[in-house]
């Protein structure tokens, strides 16, 4: 007993957490609500690919002549000097393959990613705008690359922060886990919910927090050791982590795809393949990588490499190397829920919608708490609910009109969460009421544009039925809000005049 007692922070620390946990979550929220609502769709980026641009040919399967054939196809297609190129395998989550290359000139702007049929010919440009719109946003919050990743980075670092400082700040959060006052005071039970979500899905939160953290700061901290450090390099330390390239340098022949394949099942049955790499393609440095997951295991892959001709050069040790280097690679499906099957992509799904959650009530918190109704506190509500109807916009207007799917989005977020400055200063009588009706017709507008897009997209291009499953699931999620609605109108009060305009968004 008196362990625990010594293990009670003091007084004095929890007031200075709770301080420093609200300052910080409040400044930041907006982008950290970006990010969990984009990270949380991003979890099925491959199959929000497929259904973005369907293709009348699926497959599960390619043999190794059509391969080799697409690897001919697309450097015939690009008539530029190339330092890599992809051949990416069919999977259970996108049933085709397509080839995409990396230019030695990066300053080109060609077309250099397509879908392939089963016979390996190029079928028509990767165009997936919306799926990038999001993928980009998650990673990036459309900033330049460099920018984007290091606050990207740095906020993932802050969110693991925000853990540590909630879990000071609240000592009794543990023991009041299951204390969910719903119907009572606005203000407890925005806090009931805050707190309640932040304890069940605490072990998801910080892995993800601390994953994207590493993903994100990773490659600045290797660019910062480029600027200071004399001694070493980034490339020193990458081949540490990772393994390093080997030297080659042998005359320029074709791609022996049957020899590769035939090597990598023997040497590992278990193994499926991901994707294939060329390295320096058409030089005397040139080799292949075959990356491939490995069953019950989270690393990404495992990377063998050989010569042109199909012989084994050796494999980086992703799978059985140093503990660190596992850790490493095993990053990328921690963070994005690609592990175990549809089960943790939909588990991903809801608990990244709960961080979503967990922001909004945290400011809401911060703003009922203090009796704040101002303009500040109708535009985050605003906001909250502009965002889905932005990004439901931003898939609309870019799929059927071919519009920007970024300027959409950007566009559509300004206007709309500013758009509830017209039903702010009203008499008291209806103030709130008008709010909440503006936030209504934003729930609205989310659910109504999906419909829309799933009928003119759908009959627009050629399909499977797989393409009505998704489509259904995608209208009941944006529908989701709208019965929480429901069931808040069953229990509202019949007046129009609130005790606290601060209501659950």
């Amino acid at each position: 007993m008196n362990i625990f007692k010594k293990l009670t922070p003091s007084q004095s620390l929890v007031k200075q957490a709770l301080r420093g946990h609200a300052w910080m979550g409040l400044f930041w929220a907006a982008l950290l609500y970006l990010i969990c609502f984009s990270g949380a769709l991003v979890v099925f980026f491959p199959e929000m690919e497929r259904w973005e641009q369907p293709l009348a040919d699926e497959y599960s399967h390619m043999d190794a002549g059509a391969i080799e054939q697409s690897l001919v196809n697309i450097q015939q297609q690009i008539p530029h000097k190339l330092e890599s190129l992809y051949f990416i395998y069919p999977s259970e989550d996108m049933p085709r393959s397509h080839v995409s290359a990396v230019l030695e000139d990066k300053t080109q702007t060609i077309d250099t990613e397509w879908w392939l049929d089963s016979s390996g010919q190029l079928v028509e440009p990767v165009s997936a705008p919306w799926t990038e719109m999001i993928t980009d946003l998650h990673i990036y919050l459309h900033l330049p690359h460099t920018l984007g990743i290091i606050i990207v980075g740095m906020l993932g670092a802050m969110m693991c922060g925000l853990m540590i400082s909630g879990l000071l700040a609240h000592p009794n959060l543990f023991k009041d886990a299951f204390k969910l006052r719903l119907g009572s005071n606005r203000h407890m039970e925005q806090t009931d919910i805050h707190n309640r979500l932040s304890v069940w899905g605490l072990p998801f939160f910080f892995v993800v927090s601390l994953t994207g953290a590493y993903i994100g700061l990773f490659g600045v901290s290797m660019t910062v050791v480029d600027w200071m450090e004399k001694d070493h390099d980034s490339k020193q330390i990458i081949a540490e982590v990772f393994g390093g390239d080997p030297a080659i340098n042998e005359p320029v022949q074709n791609i022996n795809m049957t020899q590769i394949k035939q090597d990598l099942l023997e040497r590992a049955p278990e193994a499926s393949p991901i994707y294939l790499v060329v390295q320096k393609p058409g030089s005397e440095e040139q080799y292949v990588e075959v990356a491939a997951s490995l069953p019950q295991r989270l690393i990404y892959s495992e990377i063998y490499r050989y010569h042109s001709d199909g012989t084994f050069i050796d494999y980086q040790h992703l799978s059985d190397g140093s503990v660190g280097r596992q850790v490493a690679y095993s990053s990328y499906r921690v963070h994005f829920g690609h592990f175990g099957g549809m089960a943790t992509k939909i588990l991903y799904l809801l608990l990244g919608l709960v961080m979503t959650v967990i922001t909004a009530t945290g400011v809401n918190m911060w703003f009922s708490k203090r009796k704040i109704h101002n303009h500040w506190s109708v535009l985050w509500r605003a906001f909250v609910w502009a965002t889905p109807a932005a990004t439901a916009l931003a898939a609309a207007f870019s799929m059927v009109l071919s519009l920007s799917a970024v300027v959409v989005f950007w566009f559509a977020l300004v206007v709309l969460s500013l758009g509830i400055f017209a039903f702010f200063n009203q008499s008291w009588k209806w103030k709130g009421v008008a709010e909440q009706n503006y936030l209504m017709g934003l729930k609205y507008l989310t659910t109504i544009t999906v419909v829309f897009l799933v009928f003119c997209h759908g009959f627009k291009h050629p399909h499977q039925p797989w393409y009505w499953w998704f489509s259904l699931c995608m209208i009941l999620l944006s529908a989701m809000p709208l019965f929480e609605y429901r069931k808040l109108i069953q229990t509202a009060p019949k007046t129009a005049k609130f005790k606290s305009p601060i209501s659950v968004n």
